[in-house]
């Protein structure tokens, strides 16, 4: 193994979104877009305006895209991300690399898979990178909560720019924003859009703001009353279900 589940490192020793699975848990390998703290839940910073049109028909068939960029563009920025085309027809494809340009430049796109349509000068491709390229943290950044979705749990501190393993299936604690099964149902664990800590069942039937996105289910046994162990603003030990 190149890198531990532990370690971070400042260039990639895998390629980003390697799914790594061990006995009961599933790992996936990320590019951290700024500095992260451990057991709380990470969203992706996956940008919705890389709308590229094609400058050269698409013949069925074919595996590479080609068109002009609007920005700077890292090679290999889109690698592990998605092309969604539209106009004349809908397509969507995983995207196998892409070359770097400067803004307003010739650039291509490789898929993974032959194109099955044709596509035209006339269609549009919105360019979505990696869901784990430019994950980032909530906590101290106020600009953030309510806009992106979570995609794995930190299990150690990382620098910003660098790469490591997500947790993002079983076994996992994170950080709670509150008591955790004091009450008989207090099961089911939620992400909390304010920081990437998780909230309870019951409260988030309550209507908290922010707290959206499912994260797992409760492992330990709580109860009954006078067996209750107090997981106030503790880690909460769940069974994450993030993606298998």
């Amino acid at each position: 193994m190149k890198q531990s589940i532990y370690a971070e490192s400042a260039v990639p020793l895998y390629p980003v979104g390697t799914r790594m699975p061990t006995s009961d848990r599933v790992f996936r390998y990320a590019h951290l877009g700024n500095a992260v703290t451990e057991w709380y839940g990470l969203f992706t910073f996956m940008p919705t305006t890389e709308i590229h049109v094609l400058t050269v028909n698409a013949p069925v068939g074919t595996t590479v895209l080609h068109s002009l960029s609007i920005a700077a563009i890292a090679a290999d920025k889109y690698k592990g991300g998605y092309a969604v085309c539209s106009q004349p027809w809908d397509m969507i494809g995983k995207i196998k690399s892409n070359t770097g340009c400067g803004a307003g430049e010739a650039f291509t796109i490789t898929l993974e898979e032959p194109i099955w349509r044709q596509m035209t000068t006339a269609t549009s491709c919105t360019l979505y990178t990696s869901e784990y390229y430019d994950v980032r943290t909530i906590v101290g950044h106020a600009e953030y909560p309510g806009f992106g979705t979570f995609v794995g749990v930190a299990l150690r501190t990382f620098q910003a720019d660098y790469y490591g393993w997500l947790q993002t299936w079983g076994p996992c604690p994170v950080m709670g924003q509150g008591p955790a099964g004091a009450l008989t149902g207090e099961r089911g664990m939620y992400f909390w859009m304010n920081d990437g800590s998780v909230i309870n069942q019951p409260t988030v039937g309550a209507g908290p703001d922010f707290a959206l996105q499912y994260a797992g289910e409760l492992l330990p046994f709580t109860g009954p009353v006078g067996a209750t162990h107090d997981l106030l603003h503790s880690k909460i030990f769940l069974n994450l279900h993030i993606k298998p």
